[in-house]
């Protein structure tokens, strides 16, 4: 926190001299240890979030004779439990910086960070549960293990960061950057596996009373979990007795075969950056900079036996694979060259593939200011190659899942430019827009990149316009801006991957020709109304809709067949969740003896729940495979499974402030206090329809919405 405030923001399609930037805008951070203020710095926080307490220590030396700067940070951040129960938080953070000043031309910096943390983590929930334990912040993600309080999905992760940097400047209006990154480490969350054993999360759907045909006996089993709320968390001590009396022998090994465990899905990366930005002053007026940059990505992605919970051994085989091709001696095997099913802990089990990355880059922007016009335009061009490694056969696809797959090569571009006319020195007008390409992601690329190398059919790169335009006032009274935006990006890829119901099978759903449209108005002012007194606001309305009607390609991970090719309905549908109307009202007051108070009131509207995208489709609304049979045009049903569902507005009250007290010898004391939502107004703020979807009966209670809640009241405390 105290060594990365040195921050530069471009919003929108400005211009920016670090880089081509994209529709949301650059932000760069300076952690040179000479761009810090110098001081040593302590303070002690202490918040009822997602963490309870943090300590933190800086030093920065600033500019020593010998033309030598250095700078540390140090924290750690700590909670036993978060404000969901069961989760926690054990977080530490470093920072080292170190300058030289070779001569005034050449300047070093070396910089090194990294965050190891291990949080445990919480998971959205069902109305339903959320009402019989009186909480919605229910967790099912921990339970009870001899009496403690045991989180399954904790996530653990390291991946410092190093950059050597070298700053040459031969002249006033010359100013070269040349910097060199290189990022390792590991990245990885657990979850609950099992073989040969019924499903082990309390909110399976199975298990709930909204699922049993018989009224009474599903009352029975409501009140049970009202009278009994620890059933409806993990039963860890359950997990283990199961493991220690199921004594098997596999492959010649006699033991005690765990049937559930606890796995880790790791996704470890090796990354390695290069940048060059040139800046130079052609005149007083015009400026110009260019940049290459080059980026080698590698993604280890596999999963591991993070516990075998009281069990000697887990198997590893496929058994969806062994359901579906029982005379395939093959199927079920993850890796052919390693057919030993046998995995302990530590072990690589399920799949285990590298996703490898190269990216070649560079852009250039010229920036001119004239008395009454400021102008820029900028070009950039990049080279994108992805590729997916095996590191196993899979038994149902031998011939495609080991090794290196074709490379997917993308050259993409771009081309921004804007212009600002100065009415006076107060006031402004400017526009801005902006064409590009850009390569499609990897995770949406490769269908299935945890069995095979297949990828999406008609893979292409996607299509961004935007314009955006606006006023801007600066008196000595009032800053104010007015930005109206026009955003349209096509052909997107999409790739989901979940239990299909209809399939009986887990899937992939792939969607090309994805559009979105994104418009809207965003205004901000700032009024000096007395010396310490002054008032801010924010305006922000927008409507943000897919715009095309996408191809959905499901495929299984047990078959090399596309089971099926639909349409899916989704024009004039909400991008999800962030909310296209957001106001902001802030009175600040900044007293003489040196503290200060903010409140603000905020205000939040037209949010709407992810989809599930089949449900748009002619078998979300049919009976029958034919799409013959359909659910009644106009219905309820039909509407209830076509609507999108929106969030209810919301608002919170806020209030910020702090005083600061000057001691002898440069000392200072700073106490800065923050409540947040005064009205402790518990709202829904995000959620997701269920992927999984009852096709024969369209029973949608079967698989409810899950949604996210924001936090009541909480308060954040710094000294």
């Amino acid at each position: 926190n105290d060594v990365f405030r040195r921050r530069q923001f471009t919003y929108g399609i400005g211009a920016d001299e670090n880089g081509f930037g994209d529709l949301g805008g650059v932000s760069s951070v300076d952690t040179r240890a000479g761009s810090q203020m110098k001081q040593t710095r302590a303070s002690y926080a202490m918040t009822n979030r997602s963490y309870r307490n943090r300590v933190m220590l800086t030093h920065n030396s600033g500019w020593l004779n010998n033309g030598w700067a250095y700078s540390f940070s140090l924290s750690h951040s700590w909670a036993q439990e978060g404000f969901i129960e069961g989760t926690f938080f054990d977080g530490s953070a470093y920072f080292a910086s170190v300058d030289k000043k070779i001569n005034n031309s050449h300047q070093l910096n070396l910089t090194v960070f990294g965050s190891p943390s291990t949080i445990g983590r919480s998971t959205p929930s069902v109305q339903y549960l959320n009402d019989i334990t009186d909480n919605n912040f229910y967790n099912p993600q921990w339970g009870y293990q001899n009496g403690k309080k045991r989180n399954a999905r904790v996530d653990r992760f390291h991946q410092p960061v190093a950059i050597l940097r070298h700053d040459y400047t031969p002249t006033d209006r010359t100013h070269m950057i040349t910097t060199a990154s290189f990022q390792t480490g590991r990245s990885g969350r657990t979850g609950l596996d099992w073989y040969q054993a019924n499903n082990p999360f309390p909110d399976y759907y199975l298990r709930l009373p909204y699922t049993i045909s018989n009224p009474e006996t599903a009352q029975t089993v409501e009140d049970y979990f009202k009278a009994n709320p620890s059933e409806l968390q993990i039963q860890w001590d359950d997990f283990y007795n199961i493991n220690r009396g199921n004594v098997e022998t596999t492959n010649g090994l006699t033991g005690r075969r765990s049937q559930i465990i606890l796995a880790e899905m790791r996704t470890d990366s090796r990354e390695a950056n290069f940048y060059n930005n040139f800046r130079h002053q052609l005149s007083d007026r015009t400026a110009i900079n260019t940049g290459l940059s080059y980026q080698y990505y590698k993604g280890l992605n596999y999963m591991a036996v993070h516990d075998l919970l009281g069990g000697d051994y887990y198997v590893n085989l496929n058994r969806f694979a062994l359901r579906d091709f029982p005379d395939n001696p093959s199927a079920g095997q993850f890796d052919l060259n390693n057919p030993d099913p046998i995995v302990r802990e530590g072990d690589r089990y399920g799949f285990d593939y590298d996703v490898h990355v190269r990216n070649a880059g560079a852009w250039s922007q010229i920036v001119t200011k004239l008395d009454h016009v400021d102008m820029f335009l900028g070009v950039n061009i990049d080279n994108t190659v992805f590729w997916r490694h095996g590191n196993t056969k899979h038994g149902l696809f031998p011939e495609s899942s080991f090794g290196n797959s074709e490379k997917q090569r993308f050259l993409t571009g771009g081309l921004k430019g804007g212009l600002t006319y100065k009415i006076s020195g107060r006031h402004a007008l400017y526009s801005s827009g902006i064409y590009q390409t850009a390569a499609p992601m990897f995770r949406d690329a490769f269908v299935s990149p945890r069995t095979r190398n297949l990828t999406a059919s008609n893979l292409s790169q996607s299509k961004q316009y935007s314009v955006e335009g606006g006023y801007i006032m600066r008196t000595t009274r009032v800053l104010g801006r007015l930005t109206a935006y026009y955003t349209q990006i096509e052909d997107l890829t999409n790739t989901r991957a979940f239990f299909h119901d209809e399939f009986q099978a887990f899937v992939n759903y792939t969607m090309t020709g994805v559009g979105q449209l994104h418009r809207g108005i965003e205004a901000a002012a700032s009024v000096k109304l007395h010396p310490a007194w002054s008032l801010r606001a924010v305006a922000a309305y927008g409507r943000h809709t897919y715009n095309r009607r996408p191809m959905a390609t499901i495929s299984r991970d047990n078959d090399a067949s596309p089971l099926e090719k639909r349409t899916v309905y989704i024009k004039n549908y909400y991008v999800p969740n962030s909310p296209q109307q957001a106001y902001n009202v802030t009175l600040s007051h900044n007293n003489a003896r040196f503290w200060f108070a903010n409140i603000s009131f905020n205000y939040f509207a037209d949010a709407w729940l992810d989809m599930n995208f089949d449900r748009r489709t002619l078998a979300g609304i049919s009976y029958d495979a034919f799409g013959t049979d359909r659910v009644l045009p106009g219905s309820a049903l039909y509407n209830q499974i076509l609507d999108q569902e929106r969030l209810p507005a919301a608002y919170t009250v806020d209030i910020f402030g702090g005083k600061s007290w000057r001691l002898r010898n440069k000392q200072f004391i700073y106490l800065t206090v923050g409540l947040n939502n005064l009205t402790n107004n518990v709202f829904k703020m995000g959620g997701f329809e269920q992927l999984r979807f009852d096709y024969e009966e369209k029973d949608l209670g079967r698989f409810p919405n899950r949604y996210i809640y924001a936090q009541g009241t909480n308060f954040f405390v710094q000294l």
